[in-house]
């Protein structure tokens, strides 16, 4: 068991950090080997980070409909916002007759395809959307770091001008703004669907889940039928990285999780699982776990993808539950 960062595809560095304070590794999903980014490669790079790929098999295709894609965004003018809102609206090079046209030349050089071939076009599609996801991403992160530099700039003139007298605390405003505003709740519903399609044809996911965004925990809840709740199994507190125990620690919790996601829910109440690991963790960096009970992890994301996605074929028997763990974003924003 491995936890598993969704429904995003780039990692901030922030991110990273507060993911090491409870796992010893964490897998990420990545579109294309061709388009890794610089901070996932070199957290890959120390072991950190397990990379996952979809099938290779089509990697030829997705990589000339990306190179394609981004031709004529070029040539449109047209920037990481608009192309992912062309995404919903249905602008015409983003349609399905789109990908097909490029899937049927490469594939056939223009000959009919069967009709199975609709699925992978869907996935295809997927699979575009989180690379232009992640584009946009990495780019509002670049973005967000040159501002910090520039309000950091003031800062110092303003400094210097008033003769080291410091300036007014102008932090609480702009963090609650960018809360409020954050790019990668930018589209968060498509982007769950999209990541839950290509997850589903990839591999088996145990668990748990991690994510910082709160809002999918909504999402995951509102398309929960009413006798399905999420449980708060634990609130976990950090894990000191330079502990000597720390990776201990970390190991522990996985047990802790795995054991969650294997044990059936009428043994859950007398296990004593959903009391055991529970802290205060006020004004400290923690993650909450939260279980589905009854709902394997590819039974969750299958209700994000639309018509019958291709699911991998190994699935795991003993994962009866589905496990997410939520680190808050404005905790996490550390190193």
């Amino acid at each position: 068991m491995k936890p598993f960062l969704f429904p995003y595809t780039y990692v901030m560095e922030p991110t990273l950090h507060a993911c090491r304070c409870f796992f010893n590794s964490l897998s990420v999903l990545q579109s294309s080997p061709k388009h890794i980014p610089e901070p996932v490669a070199q957290w890959a790079a120390r072991g950190f980070l397990d990379v996952r790929m979809p099938d290779p098999d089509i990697s030829r295709i997705f990589e000339k409909i990306l190179a394609e894609t981004e031709s004529w965004a070029r040539s449109h003018r047209v920037g990481d916002a608009a192309f992912l809102k062309g995404y919903q609206d249905g602008v015409p090079f983003f349609d399905a007759s789109s990908i097909s046209q490029i899937t049927r030349d490469i594939r056939t050089g223009g000959r009919p395809v069967s009709p199975e071939a609709t699925q992978e076009e869907a996935l295809l599609k997927a699979r575009l959307f989180l690379q232009m996801a992640q584009e946009f991403d990495a780019h509002n992160q670049w973005l967000s770091h040159q501002l910090e530099q520039q309000e950091s700039m003031e800062k110092n003139l303003y400094r210097e001008l008033r003769g080291g007298e410091p300036s007014l605390d102008r932090g609480t405003a702009p963090v609650q703004a960018r809360e409020k505003d954050d790019p990668l709740q930018y589209m968060i519903m498509d982007r769950l669907m999209a990541w839950s399609r290509v997850m589903l044809s990839h591999g088996r996911v145990q668990g748990p889940l991690v994510t910082t965004a709160a809002s999918v925990l909504t999402l995951i809840q509102e398309h929960a039928p009413d006798n399905e709740k999420l449980m708060l199994a634990a609130t976990i507190p950090a894990v000191q990285r330079d502990a000597a125990t720390a990776k201990d620690k970390r190991r522990d919790l996985m047990d802790y999780c795995e054991k969650l996601v294997r044990t059936p829910v009428p043994l859950l109440s007398d296990s004593g699982l959903l009391d055991g690991c529970s802290a205060e963790t006020r004004d400290i960096l923690s993650m909450k776990l939260y279980l589905l009970p009854d709902i394997d992890p590819q039974s969750l994301l299958a209700r994000f993808v639309e018509g019958n996605p291709p699911v991998d074929g190994r699935r795991d028997s003993v994962a009866v539950n589905t496990l997410i763990g939520y680190i808050e974003p404005d905790l996490s924003d550390f190193s």
